[in-house]
């Protein structure tokens, strides 16, 4: 998965930090400040940029995408967590091994 499909993903399952989702139509990115914007169609309205980090230290974005992936079910053997919550304790594990957002995001 990329980092788009991710955002698209939250986005679907409910995940926005400070607008309600509807009309959000586009995903403006800026890679060098690795950032991006939520957009109405024609990009006249945007969110204010939210950082890649902000999205996927958030809690509630793993568990709206979990929602999209079906990762809402319990891992009995790991962590007695939902399987959202894992993942997202792998990317930690990724990011202190010198992996990048993106790379944890593409094995998805």
């Amino acid at each position: 998965m990329h980092l788009k499909e991710f955002i698209e993903k939250a986005i679907e399952g409910g995940w926005n930090k400070y607008e309600p989702t509807s009309g959000i139509k586009n995903i403006s990115f800026d890679r060098k400040d690795k950032t991006f914007m939520l957009c109405d169609k024609d990009n006249h309205k945007c969110t204010d940029p939210y950082s890649y980090a902000e999205l996927v230290l958030d809690p509630k974005s793993w568990e709206a995408v979990g929602k999209v992936e079906g990762w809402n079910k319990y891992d009995e053997k790991e962590y007695f967590a939902p399987e959202y919550r894992n993942k997202m304790h792998q990317m930690i594990d990724h990011l202190v091994e010198g992996g990048t957002i993106e790379s944890y995001i593409e094995t998805l």
